[in-house]
């Protein structure tokens, strides 16, 4: 997207992953709230849209692609509701965990996390950020 490339680096703090495009023309990011050993049905997964579209000239860039990290009224929130993206983010986070044991020898258990994926554009692949 343009309009991300025009940045006052006076202004940043922080670290920046690359720019996953959204399917449609409004950013969207799911959160998973996944807390070990609780049931897949009540683990708290919604997904949070802009309500501005990604190419609105009008409109700062916040406004068209913060989500979670955003102020609410600039985005709307709907729990993912589907079975199949619902069993598969639930997977990711378990396979995510499995990692973080492995990769520590053994020696850290994650017991709650949250995190944030993006369904990317063209293809539809579940990308974690």
């Amino acid at each position: 997207a343009p309009f991300l490339k025009r940045v006052d680096s006076e202004k940043l703090t922080g670290f920046l992953q690359r720019w996953v495009p959204p399917r449609g023309g409004h950013n969207s990011v799911v959160k998973v709230e996944w807390v070990d050993g609780l049931a897949p049905d009540l683990v708290s997964i919604c997904s949070r849209t802009t309500k501005v579209s990604l190419q609105c000239p009008r409109a700062d860039p916040e406004m068209r692609t913060a989500t979670f990290e955003g102020s609410e009224r600039d985005s709307s929130e709907s729990p993912v509701v589907c079975p199949k993206l619902r069993l598969h983010l639930l997977e990711v986070c378990a396979n995510i965990r499995a990692h973080v044991h492995s990769s520590s020898g053994g020696l850290r258990h994650l017991k709650r996390m949250t995190g944030l994926f993006k369904v990317a554009a063209p293809a539809g692949r579940l990308m974690f950020l």
